[in-house]
């Protein structure tokens, strides 16, 4: 297979240096160029567009937003994982970066162990890597992928087995999504869950600021992030939205027409008070697909406390499977509608993608129409 071009973008020439041993270690990528600063960046973009590109957010001259926002304009098919300061002191513009479109980040390490740090970043940018290649190379052209939507949007004979539709099987190696509605019961939603992950602030970036004031419902939101980022982040999302975002703290009690993003490094749960309020918990514990918060302990808490409530579940881009298995339980335990993203509009096919694998997925849609599916659920429409 052919292996993936990336340039590395950073003013410290060591740090280029370290970067561009990570990356040939992967074994599944290498250094096209590496370069000091933005404007160096763009020209060789000019002539040789690679398919990654590492970006440094603290550059002189040109910043690293700047430069990621002129390639999210003119170079659409690379992808863009930034590089942030080994102290997070420079989280803000992190989260930002996020939001416009990068698909991750990387902290520079701390301390003096060359090894061991290359090790760690090598291995986590082999899996966003094999992420890319996937979409890179088994990924049908949005023309062809478009077309195949339109033969292939069908309706399922009932909620868990769907009607066999016209459409050409994929190999197995490259399994595509066609937009499909399942024929659901309406029911009225009690309360809105999101998953998201890798490219997951982007799409909630869409999502959230098309929500109505007048929702009507609570909105719970795992995003895996880490600790240092979900309030930035949360307060990012409330300047653009209409409804009330904020970090979620223990003993919150969700309210209609407020979203909720969990804490980062904390689970989040939700249980039942004497008098049957639901109620948020932050706990620590074992990371669970890897991560914490993890949407599976969420989906699960909301399964085993309230039964009788009716769920809208939506799981956005992201790497790995999280969220399959709270789902699984969320419709075993109660009345639950779910929507997944496209695998055209995904900046990583990974979570939507197990769930419906899984026969899990009521609806596929596109990111930019997500939020209109939320209301159209939330309304009964």
């Amino acid at each position: 297979m052919k292996k993936l071009n990336v340039m590395i973008v950073d003013d410290s020439a060591l740090f280029r240096k370290f970067l561009s041993d990570a990356v040939e270690k992967t074994g599944i990528a290498e250094v096209q160029s590496a370069v000091a600063n933005g404007n160096e960046c763009l020209s060789i973009l000019k002539q040789n567009t690679p398919d990654v590109v590492l970006l440094d957010i603290n550059m002189p001259g040109m910043n690293g937003l700047d430069v990621l926002r002129s390639i999210k304009e003119n170079y659409e098919n690379t992808k863009v994982i930034m590089i942030s300061s080994a102290d997070n002191s420079d989280n803000v513009l992190t989260v930002t970066a996020l939001e416009i479109g990068a698909i991750d980040f990387i902290s520079k390490p701390k301390g003096n162990d060359w090894q061991r740090n290359m090790l760690s970043i090598s291995s986590y940018l082999k899996v966003l890597f094999n992420y890319i290649i996937i979409n890179k190379y088994y990924r049908r052209s949005s023309k062809e992928t478009a077309a195949t939507a339109a033969k292939s949007k069908v309706e399922r004979e009932s909620p868990t087995t769907p009607k066999q539709s016209n459409i050409e099987k994929e190999t197995e190696s490259a399994p595509t999504t066609p937009n499909i509605e399942r024929q659901a019961a309406r029911f009225k939603t009690d309360l809105v869950l999101i998953a998201s992950s890798t490219g997951g602030p982007k799409a909630l970036y869409d999502v959230c600021s098309k929500l109505p004031a007048d929702l009507g419902v609570p909105v719970l939101i795992v995003q895996h992030m880490p600790a240092d980022f979900t309030k930035i982040f949360a307060n990012s999302l409330n300047n653009i939205s209409k409804l009330e975002v904020s970090e979620a703290k223990d003993g919150d009690i969700p309210k209609a027409g407020h979203i909720y993003i969990a804490k980062g490094g904390k689970h989040m749960i939700v249980t039942k008070s004497s008098s049957n309020t639901m109620t948020i918990k932050l706990e620590d514990g074992p990371t669970v697909n890897g991560v914490r918060p993890a949407a599976d302990i969420l989906f699960a808490s909301v399964a085993d406390e309230f039964p009788n409530l009716s769920m809208l579940a939506v799981v956005l881009t992201g790497m790995g499977k999280d969220g399959t298995e709270g789902i699984r339980k969320l419709k075993e335990k109660t009345k639950c509608y779910v929507i997944t993203q496209s695998e055209k509009t995904c900046a990583v096919y990974g979570m939507p993608k197990s769930v419906y694998e899984a026969n899990l997925s009521d609806e596929v849609l596109d990111i930019q129409d997500i939020a209109g599916g939320i209301v159209r659920r939330v309304k009964n429409k």
